[in-house]
C-alpha cells in the first residue's frame, strides 16, 4: 500500500481547493487475478511455430510457464504484495515478448502451400504454387515436396518487397495481363512481392505488382491442377 501526499491548489485569490491526505490501498491480488483472466482469453490467439505467419513457439513456452508461476502466486494466500508485484510485471513482460514474436519472411527457400480449407475438408491432397518453365506463367497443382519445380527462394528487393525465385528454372514471379488473367514470369527481378500475414495463421496473401494471386479453378479442392495462378485486384 501507499500513502499519496497531499496537494492544496490555489485557484484564486478567493477560492481554494482543499485535497486531503487519503491512504490507497492497492489490491495486488485482485489486479493479478484480472491480468490472469485477461491474458488467458487473449493468448488463444496466439498460435507457436516455426514458419512465417506463426508466433514463436518457444516465446510461447516461456509465457506460458509465466502464466502458471502467476497462477500459483495469485492463489497463494501466503503471497506478499512484492511477490505479487513481481507476478504481475513478470507475467505483462511475457505478454508483451509473445504478442511481438511473430515469425516474419527471411531470406531463405520455401515452398508456396496453398492454405484452402475446401482442399482440407474434401481430404484432397496440397497444393502449392510452382513456375512452368516452357509457358513461363505461374501454376498451381498437387503437392510434391520432393519435387523441386515446388521450391523458391526470397530474397529482400527492399525493405518492404521480397524477389521471390524459382529453384527449378530461375524465373521469377512477375506480372500479370490484368484482373484474372495469369501470372507470368520472367528472367528479372522487376516484380517484387509482398507478404501480408493473418497473425497467427501461418497463412498469407501475396502480392505482385499489386495484384493478389489466386488459384484459379479449385473449388471444393477436388481438382488437383495444374492450374493457372491468375490476378485479383484485391
Amino acid at each position: 500500500s501507499s500513502s499519496p501526499r497531499a496537494i492544496t491548489w490555489k485557484y484564486t485569490n478567493s477560492i481554494e481547493w482543499n485535497v486531503y491526505d487519503v491512504t490507497y490501498e492497492k489490491d495486488y491480488r485482485d489486479d493479478l487475478e484480472a491480468l490472469i483472466n485477461s491474458y488467458s482469453t487473449a493468448s488463444s490467439d496466439f498460435v507457436g511455430g516455426s514458419n512465417p505467419g506463426f508466433y514463436d513457439e518457444q516465446v510461447i513456452e516461456a509465457y506460458n510457464s509465466v502464466l502458471e508461476n502467476a497462477m500459483l502466486v495469485c492463489y497463494t494466500p501466503s503471497s506478499t504484495d512484492d511477490e505479487l508485484l513481481k507476478a504481475i510485471n513478470d507475467l505483462k513482460e511475457a505478454y508483451r515478448k509473445m504478442s511481438q514474436s511473430l515469425i516474419p519472411v527471411t531470406e531463405g527457400y520455401y515452398y508456396i502451400i496453398n492454405d484452402n480449407s475446401k482442399i482440407a475438408d474434401a481430404g484432397a491432397s496440397e497444393k502449392a504454387m510452382f513456375i512452368n518453365g516452357d509457358t513461363k506463367k505461374v501454376y498451381w497443382g498437387a503437392f510434391n515436396p520432393e519435387d523441386i519445380k515446388f521450391v523458391f527462394y526470397l530474397s529482400a528487393h527492399d525493405a518492404n518487397t521480397w524477389d521471390v525465385k524459382n529453384l527449378k528454372n530461375d524465373l521469377y514471379l512477375s506480372a500479370p495481363d490484368g484482373c484474372c488473367k495469369p501470372f507470368a514470369a520472367s528472367d528479372a527481378n522487376d516484380f517484387p512481392s509482398t507478404f501480408k500475414f493473418y497473425p497467427g495463421t501461418g497463412s498469407c496473401y501475396i502480392k505482385t505488382n499489386n495484384w493478389t494471386m489466386c488459384p484459379q479453378g479449385n473449388a471444393g479442392g477436388t481438382n488437383e491442377g495444374p492450374n493457372y495462378v491468375w490476378a485479383y485486384n484485391g
